[in-house]
């Protein structure tokens, strides 16, 4: 059953999704399109006459003067004026477009976990022969899906828009050798340094994304059992009150990691160290936050659910 409600899922939220996600790339391809057509453009018409050409410095600024001077301001420059103008508004609208495709992924994800479980929808939700275990790991799942899906559609509509800025100003992606050796070895240096933090780094990420998504429907549950009105606010208010009982576990227990190392000076040989036992402790709390708030929102949505 996990297999047929997470495919329910995920194709009920990709009726939102899914064209928000298209929009994005499609913006980026026509923006890079467009850099890379000005790019061309501007290398094929960049030939200016040189002083080799028989042009001296005295014949272009005569020229120039009398071209000031006989210029006006014609219909072309309308026209470039508008393309520049509608240029500028797809920049916009693409930018507008990767901060509401992010957002929409969280509300509408959190929207649907409400309406399974404490609307009139809820009626459908617990008739069907599937556990509450189940409808929570396929929203969980569901939720990390297009969390993913969006990340990637933003990297790549972003490597296409930086693509055809390269191809339209490759000199302002340019570095001296100076730059790039000292870029490369502080990269390597940090690697060498934080190897053991960076894996670390990666599985708190992991753990602490888990934690979070439970948070949040822990916190919907909690409020939507507490009242019947103002449900947001009081789901809202929950969230601070939990997510703020978390954090101050997490300060204490860095805290009480940091307190052998409190009379050290820190050095590249206990960094890794350090920061690896300050990892452990953030992941650990996550563990026990994302674990706490799971069986929470279990007991809830199977004992104080009332849908009268």
């Amino acid at each position: 059953m996990f297999g047929k409600s997470l495919k329910y899922e995920l194709r009920a939220s990709s009726r939102v999704l899914v064209p928000l996600l298209v929009v994005m790339l499609v913006l980026s391809i026509v923006i890079g399109s467009a850099f890379a057509g000005f790019g061309a453009l501007d290398r094929m018409l960049g030939d200016e006459p040189s002083v080799e050409d028989g042009v001296t410095d005295d014949t272009l600024t005569e020229d120039t003067e009398d071209t000031e001077e006989t210029e006006e301001f014609g219909a072309g420059d309308v026209f470039a004026m508008v393309i520049v103008g509608a240029f500028v508004l797809l920049i916009l609208a693409f930018f507008v477009m990767m901060v509401v495709s992010s957002v929409s992924v969280f509300v509408l994800m959190i929207r649907r976990f409400y309406t399974s479980f404490f609307t009139d929808e809820a009626y459908l939700t617990f008739t069907l022969p599937v556990t509450v275990d189940c409808h929570l790991v396929t929203k969980t799942v569901a939720t990390i899906i297009w969390t993913m899906a969006c990340d990637v559609a933003i990297i790549l509509s972003t490597g296409i828009f930086m693509l055809g800025m390269y191809i339209f100003v490759p000199d302002a992606f340019a570095m001296d050798e100076y730059t790039k050796l000292m870029l490369e070895s502080i990269f390597s240096q940090f690697v060498d340094i934080y190897q053991g933090s960076i894996v670390f780094a990666v599985i708190s990420y992991i753990v602490s994304s888990f934690a979070s998504y439970f948070l949040l429907f822990f916190s919907i549950s909690v409020g939507c059992m507490l009242t019947k009105k103002h449900r947001f606010i009081v789901c809202l208010l929950c969230f601070f009150v939990i997510n703020g009982v978390a954090s101050q576990l997490m300060n204490i227990g860095t805290t009480i990691v940091m307190l052998p190392f409190s009379g050290q000076q820190m050095t590249t040989d206990n960094a890794d160290i350090v920061l690896m036992a300050t990892l452990l402790i953030s992941t650990l709390i996550s563990a026990a936050e994302a674990v706490g708030c799971y069986f929470g929102t279990r007991w809830i949505l199977k004992n104080r659910v009332n849908l009268d």
